[in-house]
């Protein structure tokens, strides 16, 4: 069965735009493809991790001016609704919106691949292989990955956790 892609808007930080787009044509990437991966990505990074806290609102709606204090461009992104749907989830378990979680994911692809400019190869065509190679070794640190969302994504202070309810205490024995 084939899975119906719609394309998104998002309203998203232009620098991270430009960037992300520089990263995708040095290494020869599709854009919209790899923009849903890293997206997907940090969705299930951040449903693994549930100890993470919720945004209050005052943290929301000071994120919220941060993000429009800058210059927003719209990016278009070609997403299932089964992703839009776990995007929604996300969004609304750390009180957060979709162009906030988009920004943050495609900044920090930006920040994890290093650009070729840093380095020098023999084999050019191999490069985007190595880069993305090398970026899964910067992806396994979870202490550095945990500690990034809390200072940029989830700033809040409300539990996420769901209480458990006690089984009662059966006197039968």
């Amino acid at each position: 069965m084939n899975k119906k892609y719609l394309s998104r808007k998002f309203r998203v930080d232009a620098a991270v735009v430009q960037n992300f787009h520089l990263l995708c044509d040095e290494l020869a990437l599709k854009k919209e493809y790899w923009a849903r991966f890293f997206i997907e990505y940090e969705i299930e990074f951040l449903a693994r991790n549930k100890g993470i806290r919720r945004n209050t609102e005052p943290a929301y709606v000071w994120l919220k001016q941060q993000r429009e204090s800058r210059r927003l461009e719209v990016l278009s992104i070609k997403m299932t609704d089964d992703a839009v749907l776990k995007l929604d989830i996300i969004c609304k378990r750390f009180n957060i919106d979709r162009a906030m979680l988009v920004e943050f994911a495609l900044r920090s692809a930006c920040e994890r691949i290093p650009t070729s400019r840093r380095l020098s190869v023999q084999r050019e065509d191999l490069l985007p292989l190595y880069l993305l190679e090398q970026s899964f070794g910067n992806r396994l640190k979870q202490d550095d990955r945990m500690a990034k969302v809390k200072n940029e994504l989830v700033i809040g202070t409300k539990t996420t956790r769901i209480p458990i309810k006690k089984a009662e205490e059966d006197d039968g024995w």
